[in-house]
């Protein structure tokens, strides 16, 4: 798959050992925001948001075509879910048995254990970007501090 859509943007971003500059951020978050609503609107959610999950690239034979220069594509639709019905309708709030996800990007929702959402997707990506642009997040390596009296996971406030 490399040969064809260039490199994850993990190695583009180690690659470079500096954050991504906003303008980069800006653009890297336009095209992953189109491509997450167009799984949305198929009546899914994407569910592994990670930056080993988007590739940078172009295909091979367009290599000196700069409409495809830096075209960012999601891979890897191992973990995406229904959202909707038969009916259309938006499935009901569940409790599930394990995390199912990224660990560094996942919402307190899905820490929660309940039924994913497009709204968790949103949340991913949001977290995605501003590790991009900090190249950290505050609430990396803080293991228990986040851990709540009755058990369940809740986000450090931005």
């Amino acid at each position: 798959m490399q040969e064809q859509l260039g490199d994850t943007l993990e190695a583009h971003l180690f690659e470079r050992d500096e954050a991504f500059s906003p303008s980069c951020c800006y653009k890297v978050g336009l095209q992953l925001l189109d491509q997450i609503k167009m799984i949305h609107d198929t009546g899914y959610t994407f569910n592994d948001l990670k930056l080993d999950n988007i590739m940078v690239g172009y295909p091979k034979q367009l290599i000196d075509s700069k409409e495809y220069q830096g075209k960012i594509n999601l891979i890897d639709f191992g973990l995406a879910q229904k959202y909707v019905d038969e009916n259309g309708q938006h499935i009901p709030k569940t409790k599930l048995t394990c995390f199912q996800g990224n660990l560094i990007f996942a919402s307190k929702h899905c820490f929660n254990l309940t039924t994913h959402s497009r709204r968790d997707d949103l949340i991913s990506l949001s977290y995605l970007l501003l590790y991009l642009i900090d190249g950290d997040l505050c609430f990396l390596g803080q293991e228990d501090e986040n851990k709540q009296e009755d058990g369940q996971f809740d986000r450090a406030e931005f």
